[in-house]
Parts: structure tokens; C-alpha cells; sequence
């Protein structure tokens, strides 16, 4: 199982906030990740990702996705309450273990 065999909805992938700037996001991830909005009374920041096709809901260059993507949702648990990845791990008896990404 893993998140690029449509078992991930990618909530995670399409606006999404993140408690670092612009200027703090690793180097991997910049011309990916877009500023959308900063919510400045959660000091959050809400990107968006060029590689995430919304219409399909999957990432467009899967196998080359950042770091910082394969291991959101399988080292961090995904925050988002409509998550399909956790519903199959739990289906699957599984944890957060990046062996999975």
C-alpha cells in the first residue's frame, strides 16, 4: 500500500497550512509550494502545491515528490478529518512508518 495507489485523497496536497514562511520551507519544496494566504492569528502560513492536480486528486510527479511530502502522513499523522490515508491504514492494521511511503 502506499499514497500514490488512490488510497490518499491528498487533503494534505491542496490548501494546506504549515507553522513556517516562505523563506523556511526546505529547499526542495520551493517552486512547488505557492503562499496562498498567512492566517495571521493562528501564525499559520496556507500554501498550495504546483504538483497537485485537483480535478484527479493525485500528484502529478508522484515519484519525484519532495521529502517533506512522502513523509507528511506516514511520519506525521495527517490532520485532515475527510484523510483516506488513515482510513486505509487502519483497514490495513498499520502505523505511521515510512517504510509505507
Amino acid at each position: 500500500m502506499s499514497k500514490g495507489d488512490g488510497t490518499c485523497s491528498g487533503y494534505c496536497c491542496d490548501d494546506f497550512s504549515l507553522t513556517v514562511p516562505p523563506s523556511m520551507l526546505p529547499p526542495e519544496t520551493r517552486g512547488i509550494f505557492h503562499l496562498v494566504r498567512v492566517e495571521f492569528l493562528a501564525a499559520r502560513w496556507v500554501y498550495t502545491c504546483d504538483w497537485f492536480d485537483k480535478a484527479a486528486r493525485r500528484c502529478r510527479h508522484y515519484e519525484k515528490r519532495p521529502k517533506w511530502c512522502r513523509d507528511y502522513g506516514v511520519l506525521v499523522p495527517c490532520e485532515h478529518a475527510g484523510c483516506t490515508w488513515k482510513k486505509a491504514l487502519r483497514r490495513q492494521g498499520g502505523t505511521h512508518d515510512s517504510r509505507l511511503a
